[in-house]
């Protein structure tokens, strides 16, 4: 039986508006001014000197990564490459050699249909069965293809899982009643990584203003953001 899906809703419905900022002439207007003893106003001292203004980031430290490839290995302990955001403006990548990143098929993507065996309970029994499963978590770990920012699986969009199904399709030899097992192990290392990237680099730093300063690896620069206002909601840190 398949599993009950739930309403479609993205993590961006749940966070609440930005509170709108007024215009300027209004905010000048309502401000208090400061005035000197003979009503003439006086403009308040500035802690900077000239033009200059000192912007202080706390950058959090360099996270390690298994290797400079683009897949992460899915049992390293390691953390993949992130993009540190520095107050120059300029985006450096740090890394630490680990133990490798997770091998997919060489032959997918090619239009060269992959055979792929299985038992009775969908279990892989060749020897390429091991490059299959690792292709499904880099399929769930593709932020562009399979979004970090929905709720939960079962709040995948029907076009986003068809989608899934037709990479593995146009790759493979699958037959067409391995689609619910398919879908349900890409969901479940979509859960795995969603977790992960929480853990490792949402729940590691104390502030917002650490966490935008960098983008894990692997995740798109506008989910990540879109993630840390979401974990931050009180209801979701309650819960």
């Amino acid at each position: 039986m398949a599993p009950k899906r739930t309403k479609c809703m993205s993590m961006e419905e749940l966070i609440p508006p930005s509170p709108v900022r007024p215009r300027k002439g209004q905010s000048q207007s309502r401000s208090t001014k400061r005035t000197s003893a003979s009503g003439q106003y006086k403009r308040p001292r500035s802690n900077t000197t000239g033009n200059q203004q000192e912007v202080q980031l706390e950058t959090p430290t360099a996270a390690q990564s298994e290797t400079s490839q683009h897949h992460v290995s899915e049992t390293s302990q390691e953390e993949p490459v992130t993009t540190q955001l520095h107050d120059s403006g300029q985006i450096t990548q740090r890394a630490k050699k680990g133990r490798g990143a997770a091998c997919g098929m060489p032959e997918w993507g090619t239009g060269k249909l992959i055979h792929i065996e299985f038992d009775a309970n969908w279990m892989l029994i060749i020897e390429n069965g091991k490059g299959f499963s690792s292709q499904l978590g880099i399929l769930a770990r593709d932020g562009e293809k399979v979004p970090l920012t929905y709720t939960s699986w079962n709040a995948m969009p029907e076009d986003i899982l068809d989608a899934i199904w037709k990479d593995v399709k146009d790759n493979t030899d699958v037959p067409d009643e391995y689609k619910q097992h398919c879908l349900k192990v890409v969901g479940s290392r979509w859960r795995d990584w969603k977790c992960r990237v929480k853990t490792q680099w949402y729940d590691k730093y104390e502030t917002d203003e650490q966490r935008l300063t960098f983008i894990p690896s692997q995740v798109v620069g506008e989910q990540w953001k879109i993630l840390v206002k979401y974990w931050g909601l009180p209801q979701i840190k309650i819960n």
